[in-house]
């Protein structure tokens, strides 16, 4: 099926814009009886889905071949949401009916799976940015890596231009900086995952990794908090429920980035506190060999940063997968939140971390992941939800 032949079919579909759309190996798949999508903002897209599953019929064993790695793409209503491979199937069975469960990933899922082909093995990166440096290593699978146009999110004009309305002119030049900045010399492994190597460049710029509805991998920074796309309180419509998950060995009363001693150089450390934290001791540390001295005060704020970022999540159900705004909720924005059944006892500004859209025939529902502001841009939030006075 040509792309403008499915457009057109999309365009068409009876079933209104909010309907999935599965297409498998360039065919469009109808007979599933439940699918969901999850996006991330630090992580790859996901989809899954439940069908019927009979043997008998040649186009569904061609369908769900194991081990095929099927290309797959999922729409909402004509607007494209992920472009992948089929990985797993799951077939099961009983006297009454047979079905499959099939689980989805992005393409640059692959990294996380991976070692570098043994072309690369051991290539060593001097004076080469993010960009260029993932770009090597995405070719060979077929995508590639970009940074981030964050035009989506708000209106405006230019990459970064979203930190400009928000009157961070700061975070804009932290943006370009941190995307732009060439490491000396790295080196990749021959058993290392491609996707690890990655993680350990792009944490020590306060940037993070996902993936977009094309298949490519994207460089992106955390969006600033005062441009909330909807504002939830406990009791009132859409909120239906809300979950917190505590994460307490995961929160520390200092964090440390040590940059150790090499090729004749002194090494350097350098240690934030944790400001909520101060009766207790907990110290971590985390060792910086990619970064020369000098550069460990901002690996070690965004180790911080991260470290909020993963010590309570919120999951917040809703009955629909758009903003009062009709936008799809997306990663990498923000919403407002009161929930004291929570315990967030006053009004706050949170991330989306993820989002995770279901759709059968009888219902569609959305899970945003929330977590604190500031996880991913190295910034510790100014309070905690659990703090503060009842409102």
């Amino acid at each position: 099926m040509s792309d403008a032949t499915l457009q057109r079919v999309l365009e068409t579909d009876p079933r209104g814009p909010e309907a999935f759309t599965l297409v498998i190996d360039n065919k469009i798949f109808q007979h599933w009886t439940e699918v969901e999508l999850e996006q991330s903002l630090d992580g790859f897209a996901s989809v899954g889905f439940k069908a019927p599953f009979h043997p008998e019929r040649r186009e569904l064993r061609d369908a769900f071949r194991p081990f095929s790695f099927a290309p797959v793409k999922l729409y909402l209503g004509s607007e494209l949401q992920f472009t992948g491979t089929l990985l797993n199937v799951e077939p099961d069975f009983d006297a009454e009916s047979y079905s499959v469960t099939v689980q989805c990933v992005s393409l640059p899922s692959v990294l996380a799976d991976c070692c570098v082909p043994a072309n690369l093995t051991g290539k060593q990166f001097g004076g080469y940015d993010l960009l260029a440096i993932s770009r090597d290593l995405c070719e060979p699978f077929g995508f590639t890596s970009r940074y981030a146009d964050l035009r989506s999110q708000v209106a405006a004009a230019s990459e970064f231009a979203f930190l400009q309305t928000a009157n961070r002119p700061d975070l804009v030049r932290k943006a370009k900086a941190a995307l732009a900045a060439k490491f000396k010399r790295v080196k990749v492994e021959r058993d290392a995952k491609i996707h690890d190597f990655l993680c350990t460049l792009t944490k020590q710029r306060g940037v993070v990794m996902t993936d977009d509805a094309d298949g490519n991998l994207v460089f992106t920074i955390s969006t600033p908090t005062g441009n909330p796309v909807v504002q939830l309180e406990q009791g009132q419509a859409p909120l239906l429920s809300v979950k917190p998950v505590f994460s307490p060995q995961e929160y520390f009363s200092e964090v440390t980035a040590v940059v150790p001693a090499k090729r004749g150089k002194k090494g350097a450390r350098h240690t934030l506190k944790n400001p909520f934290l101060k009766k207790v001791l907990r110290p971590t540390s985390i060792t910086c060999a990619d970064i020369d001295p000098g550069g460990e005060p901002g690996a070690a704020q965004a180790y911080l940063g991260r470290m909020f970022g993963n010590l309570v999540s919120y999951d917040v159900e809703l009955p629909t997968f758009f903003d009062p705004s009709r936008r799809l909720f997306r990663p990498n924005t923000t919403l407002t939140l009161r929930a004291p059944g929570a315990m967030v006892y006053g009004v706050h500004e949170l991330l989306i971390r993820s989002v995770t859209k279901k759709q059968s025939a009888e219902a569609t529902s959305c899970t945003l992941k929330v977590v604190l502001p500031g996880a991913f841009s190295g910034d510790a939030p100014t309070a905690l939800p659990w703090n503060e006075p009842l409102e």
